[in-house]
């Protein structure tokens, strides 16, 4: 057995209305077509022993050849092991092919994981069929884990994903992490986790340099904490008496609470600290330790949304368990583990612990009495272990007035606030809290995964702010079928309409007017490369059927689409049979037209007339005669009509009109003819189309005078 092609489908395809992230593969069962039903049910015997449950809950066939029920097999051990590994795989499908092969298609959330799935799935169902022992599913499973961490985005760009595809919004990564751009063309933004294009890099500098943040903040009149650098132990040693106790010690430049060590009440105290912030940073911030509780405001667009109060990883004591069991038990929370999937981390036993342990004359192994809340790190941060609970209900509007100020000062459109203070509910001043830091790409999980409060929509509030307007991260795109090469002409046309075009097709990229990519460009790279050029107003894209075969569309939707043939000697491609099929084809381009789109079809071709029934969209047609019998039908449902008479385009759109004579050969009006309509539907004048079809078609400027100065006497175009 082997497949003889894998296509990974990123998009609208030919296999599946439902779903987008697909791939397909051709099963060549070889010596195993006709296997016998013994064998194929000791093949799911044996599935269910090494894989229990790996048919359950999946659509299963059950009938059909022999080889259909073993595409069936590889499709269904497939999907269960993606699930086995975190990763719900919401479809899978198998059907026969031409030639006594087998299509298989399943769903997948990370691309080389669901490649990678199938490819075991082939491995494991043939050493059953050869009767070899197979029980090395963990280590399948542990792979496609490790594939999944590797190729998976982190937490807060994931969440924001999440979001982002809820809304319909087109985006592209980069080098799978975390810098994704949103939106076509010259609508685009880029985000990378919680910093957008627009974040300040200055303010980014300031909230990086704690020193300098505190001093900002102290210039505004705003709590901070005293204190002071130190850059060596005997530093500290001389003037530690600067800062009173209790003492706060950190490293400048750190993170995530990473080298933080809290409420320090003795020297000996304060060099363990130092050395500790010492691994993180040259330079270390001595200063006064602020009583209350950790707080983190999120601010986004300068307005506050949401705060969440961070309390430090801890356990509380059942009476018989020893502090190391109730730590381990606390870890096996489902919630708890070191991937970007977990929302919490797990409580280690650093030399922050082991302190705070010491301290309280205390060992892993002792026993905390019933109730008893014992706290196991300095800081409350997410990342050490600590959980969230939100509070935003409750902040004092002055709170909400300091918070969005901060934000100000920094010019942070998305900033994260830590303060440490008795109450949110009452003004924050010397007397209650102190600002800590200041946050540029601050993390969200703590606000829309809570464990206690409200989950709040923090990533709908960034987006909002990058797209005030739902739909105004996209540009007009235009797709056309390969079967008439007019992308240039259309181009060219809207061009001279004063839009700015990006347009790929079999010669290339080009991008207002100029050749950046000199080779076929009709694939699934180059259209989305012209989609997300940032220069560019308007796509238009030529859409070959192969490539839509391959990978699928390049797009989730279009406003416009050309359709100009179905031809069994072009549309046969592979694993099409059928003028039927290529039609069906097709329609994967017709069905990618948004509601209020425009639909332009050749009614030369019949088999193209027709997809006009299966659409609600609106219909033009065009035709190189006027005496096209399927006009009639056009006539009567509104449709705009395009033809050729005497040399003349002609173009009926209800009352309106518009004619003026072709400067093209009549080999080229099935070339004309779409560009016209289409370029019509942009809201262009018919003046302009003219003007720009002769400068197009070379001719002389004298004789487009004269056209315009007898169509401005009888009927003008537009």
């Amino acid at each position: 057995m082997r497949f003889e092609e894998l296509n990974v489908m990123r998009g609208p395809n030919f296999w599946s209305d439902e779903h987008r992230q697909l791939i397909f593969c051709s099963l060549d069962p070889g010596e195993q077509k006709n296997i016998a039903k013994e064998q194929l049910n000791k093949l799911q015997e044996k599935l269910e022993q090494v894989l229990p449950g790996w048919e359950a809950g999946k659509k299963k066939n059950g009938t059909g050849t022999p080889g259909l029920q073993l595409a069936e097999a590889i499709a269904l051990t497939a999907c269960a092991l993606q699930d086995r590994a975190g990763m719900k795989c919401e479809y899978s499908g198998f059907f026969p092919l031409k030639n006594d092969r087998y299509g298989i298609t399943l769903s997948y959330q990370v691309e080389q994981a669901g490649e990678y799935a199938l490819d075991a799935a082939l491995r494991i169902c043939e050493k059953i069929l050869n009767g070899e022992d197979y029980d090395e599913i963990r280590y399948d499973v542990d792979d496609l884990l490790q594939i999944k961490r590797r190729y998976s985005i982190g937490p807060t760009t994931g969440y924001i994903l999440s979001e982002i595809k809820q809304r319909g919004i087109p985006f592209r990564k980069f080098n799978d992490g975390s810098l994704l751009t949103l939106g076509y063309g010259c609508r685009q933004k880029k985000i990378r986790t919680a910093i957008t294009g627009s974040t300040s890099g200055l303010g980014m500098e300031l909230a990086g340099d704690k020193e300098e943040t505190k001093m900002l903040l102290a210039e505004a009149h705003l709590p901070v904490p005293k204190g002071i650098l130190v850059d060596s132990e005997e530093e500290l040693v001389e003037r530690i008496r600067e800062v009173k106790f209790p003492l706060v010690i950190k490293p400048l430049d750190g993170n995530h609470g990473r080298g933080v060590t809290t409420d320090i009440n003795s020297l000996e105290g304060a060099i363990f600290g130092y050395n500790i912030a010492k691994k993180i940073s040259r330079t270390v911030i001595v200063e006064e330790f602020i009583k209350g509780e950790d707080h983190r405001f999120l601010v986004v667009n300068h307005k506050l949304v949401a705060v969440t109060k961070r309390i430090p990883a801890h356990i509380i004591g059942d009476g018989h368990s020893s502090i190391g069991q109730l730590i381990d038990k606390a870890n096996r929370d489902p919630q708890r583990g070191d991937g970007d999937e977990f929302v919490l981390a797990p409580i280690r036993v650093d030399d922050i612990t082991k302190k705070i342990l010491a301290d309280k004359q205390l060992s892993l192994d002792d026993v905390l009495p019933t109730g008893r809340r014992l706290v196991l790190k300095d800081t409350a941060n997410i990342s050490m272990g600590g959980i969230a609970e939100d509070v935003t209900d409750h902040v004092h509007p002055d709170n909400v007035f300091l918070a969005e100020r901060i934000s100000k000062i920094f010019n942070l459109d998305i900033c994260g606030i830590d303060i440490m203070t008795t109450s949110v509910g009452r003004p924050i001043t010397r007397e209650t809290g102190a600002i800590i830091e200041v946050n540029a790409g601050p993390g969200l999980r703590m606000h829309s995964n809570p464990q206690k409060g409200k989950e709040r929509n923090v990533a709908g509030a960034i987006l909002d702010m990058l797209f005030p307007e739902r739909g105004s991260e996209r540009i007009p795109v235009i797709a056309v079928d390969a079967e008439n090469n007019i992308t240039s002409l259309l181009a060219y046309l809207l061009s001279a309409g004063g839009f700015r075009i990006g347009y790929c097709n079999t010669e290339g990229i080009f991008i207002q007017g100029h050749h950046l990519f000199k080779h076929k460009a009709n694939d699934i790279v180059s259209i989305q490369d012209v989609l997300f050029e940032p220069t560019i107003e308007m796509a238009v894209l030529e859409c070959s059927s192969e490539e839509i075969m391959r990978s699928g569309l390049g797009f989730d939707r279009c406003d416009t689409a050309i359709i100009s043939g179905i031809s069994p000697e072009v549309h046969l491609v592979k694993n099409i049979d059928s003028v039927e099929e290529a039609a069906k084809l097709k329609k994967v381009l017709l069905d990618a037209v948004q509601p209020g789109g425009h639909i332009i079809l050749n009614a030369n071709d019949e088999h193209v007339h027709a997809l006009a029934d299966v659409t609600d969209r609106k219909v033009s047609f065009y035709s190189s005669k006027s005496s096209n019998k399927n006009f009639a039908a056009g006539d009567r449902s509104g449709a705009w009509i395009a033809y050729m008479e005497n040399n003349t385009v002609q173009v009926k759109m209800g009352v309106k009109s518009v004619n003026f004579p072709s400067p093209a050969p009549a080999q080229e009006n099935g070339t004309i003819l779409p560009a016209v309509l289409c370029a019509l539907a942009q809201g262009m004048d018919g003046f302009v189309i003219r003007d720009a079809l002769n400068m197009y078609y070379g001719t002389p400027s004298s004789k487009r005078n004269r056209f315009r100065k007898k169509d401005e006497k009888s009927s003008a175009p537009g």
